[in-house]
């Protein structure tokens, strides 16, 4: 006599909201929910966001994934505030549900695990603008979008997948659970790929735009946007692009209303006068990342990163277009460049003229040693003294000018 199978009875969880299998040590609360919710980090703002990650409608939810599940884990570089581990993840992210065995599937993964330096004191507004990355990141329910460049070019877009948080049990920091992608950011991927063509560059920015329009749809401001944070991975055809740590990009610890953060060549005049950031400041940054596509290098990296290149970008000096490139390109690139926030183009804008430039040729990078000037930072660093310092540095040279000035017209008298 055969024995049926035992009939899975699906319910609507409480807290996701979906119909699913429902745990047997808790009949209100799905297995995924169930497993989410036994397994925090006794941080009550932490554990509140991943309760509240289970109850947003986003594939991809926010748990805490316990320390000791992570091995072989090395470290890679240092940010402003962060420190980059790459590890093995040995249970891996869930890949799907098996009904034979009432579990979820999951794989072993190599993942990147980013220390919040000193985050044992989480900030709520950190928290709050990490609630914001979750929800966009986790409406990428497909790893790989494809862009529109091409058709099946295989050139894609995605934002950089968030596994969940972990916290090391020595120094108490949490650290975020990151999606590895093998060929790191923007700069080096240029560097150690000088030969890829116009289109695949085009491509490249193309789908950058495209990932920033959703972030801007989102009302969300990057605030911290360069080559270091846009990720690269090489397919088999084409290459995917990630944007990373928009609207994070700053001390965990540390109230976001305090301090201005980032890398001095990308950040726009209107924040260098101690205005506030609005998406048009992320623009700015992206006519940067124009130009690096074009260079092969860092914008303003052959000179001090100091108060006087903070005082030359507010008074409209924008690095040298590089020779042979092409003038629909320089257009966009230089009303990127505005030192008008207005008069920038949206990301909306600069994804369909970038998709418009389908037959020109962008200039090939032949040199890939540049030298840099040791005083340049390429790192997110606290920006606000600098910046006051600058502003009353031009305020004393404007007034000096003026005083020189109407003492030269008395004299004439």
């Amino acid at each position: 006599m055969e024995i049926s199978p035992r009939k899975i009875i699906k319910k609507k969880c409480k807290t996701c909201g979906k119909y699913r299998q429902h745990s047997k040590k808790d009949s209100s609360h799905c297995v995924h929910c169930n497993e989410s919710l036994q397994v925090l980090t006794g941080n009550k703002l932490v554990d509140n966001l991943i309760k509240k990650s289970l109850t947003l409608k986003v594939k991809n939810k926010m748990t805490y994934i316990p320390f000791e599940q992570f091995t072989n884990i090395e470290y890679i570089a240092e940010g402003g505030f962060s420190k980059i581990y790459k590890a093995v993840w040995e249970d891996g992210p869930i890949t799907g549900w098996s009904e034979k065995k009432g579990c979820f599937r999951r794989r072993k993964r190599e993942i990147v695990l980013k220390r919040l330096n000193n985050s044992e004191n989480i900030d709520s507004s950190f928290l709050n603008e990490l609630e914001a990355y979750i929800k966009i990141v986790g409406k990428e329910s497909n790893p790989f979008v494809r862009g529109s460049r091409g058709g099946g070019s295989g050139y894609q877009s995605r934002i950089n997948n968030l596994f969940g948080i972990t916290q090391d049990p020595q120094t108490r920091d949490f650290m975020l659970v990151i999606d590895f992608v093998k060929d790191g950011d923007l700069h080096h991927f240029l560097l150690n790929h000088n030969e890829i063509d116009s289109f695949s560059k085009l491509s490249i920015l193309e789908n950058t735009a495209k990932q920033l329009m959703k972030i801007h749809n989102q009302k969300i401001i990057h605030r911290d946007f360069h080559s270091g944070n846009i990720l690269i991975h090489k397919l088999s055809a084409g290459v995917s692009v990630n944007i990373n740590d928009f609207g994070i990009s700053r001390p965990a610890s540390e109230s976001s209303d305090k301090e201005v953060y980032g890398v001095i060549p990308y950040i726009a005049p209107e924040i260098l006068r101690e205005e506030k950031f609005t998406t048009a400041s992320d623009i700015y940054s992206f006519g940067m990342i124009m130009w690096e596509i074009t260079s092969g290098q860092k914008p303003f990296s052959d000179r001090s990163h100091d108060i006087h290149l903070i005082i030359d970008i507010c008074n409209g000096i924008r690095p040298p277009i590089i020779n042979d490139t092409p003038q629909p390109f320089v257009d966009l690139m230089m009303k990127c460049w505005e030192n008008d926030p207005s008069k920038r183009p949206t990301a909306d804008m600069i994804y369909r003229f970038i998709n418009g430039m389908h037959k020109i040729e962008l200039p090939t990078i032949k040199n890939t040693k540049f030298a840099t000037h040791p005083q340049a930072v390429f790192t997110s660093r606290p920006l606000s003294t600098l910046i006051r310092t600058a502003s009353a540095l031009q305020y004393t040279q404007l007034n000096c000018l003026s005083f020189a000035g109407e003492e030269y017209f008395v004299n004439k008298l």
